[in-house]
């Protein structure tokens, strides 16, 4: 299991996403990362959340830990500010001005004995078919007010699956927790 992320590694990962995202938009080389800490070059899997006042504005992330943390947050800012088909990518330096980043990291997805078997609000959940793969952190959830067969829907809609896919597909769900933090603009 991981400690929990000191203050200094969320301030850190924090500016990675913003200098990440700001050195697209200046279309300048990305933030070296090389001279961070050693346990933020750890594979670990995140979301990085994009708002606009309280507006999700971006989203994208990774369930399963593949790349270093400081890689994962990089690619996630990245894909959230620019390549997320629900919203119109990031124009400009000043929408970087106004812009709130939220990272959420994950710990190691658990597979479910049953789909049902996750707490709400408190876990998130994934869902694969195959090569398809839906997620839902678990704050959406709370906030949403979504019970157990609703998450379950939304992480299939997620995946591109049918709603109720499980019924009728072999599909696996899969929970996990995170840790969440918020820069300050």
């Amino acid at each position: 299991m991981y400690a929990p992320l000191t203050l200094e590694e969320k301030e850190t990962l924090l500016g990675l996403a913003r200098d990440t995202i700001q050195n697209v938009l200046n279309t300048t080389p990305m933030p070296d990362v090389d001279a961070m800490p050693d346990t933020l070059k750890m594979p670990r899997a995140c979301f990085v959340s994009l708002y606009h006042s309280v507006h999700l504005c971006g989203c994208v992330g990774s369930v399963f830990p593949q790349h270093p943390l400081v890689k994962d947050v990089q690619r996630n800012a990245i894909h959230a500010a620019f390549g997320d088909p629900r919203f119109p990518p990031l124009v400009g330096i000043d929408a970087l001005r106004t812009l709130q980043i939220e990272i959420s990291v994950l710990t190691p997805p658990m597979l479910m004995r049953e789909n049902d078997d996750f707490e709400l609000g408190v876990d998130g959940i994934a869902v694969r078919y195959e090569k398809r793969m839906g997620a839902l952190l678990p704050q959406r959830i709370l906030v949403e007010g979504w019970d157990h067969d609703m998450a379950r829907q939304e992480a299939c809609r997620n995946a591109h699956l049918p709603l109720r896919a499980w019924e009728v597909m072999p599909c696996e769900f899969y929970k996990f927790k995170v840790e969440v933090f918020r820069d300050k603009i």
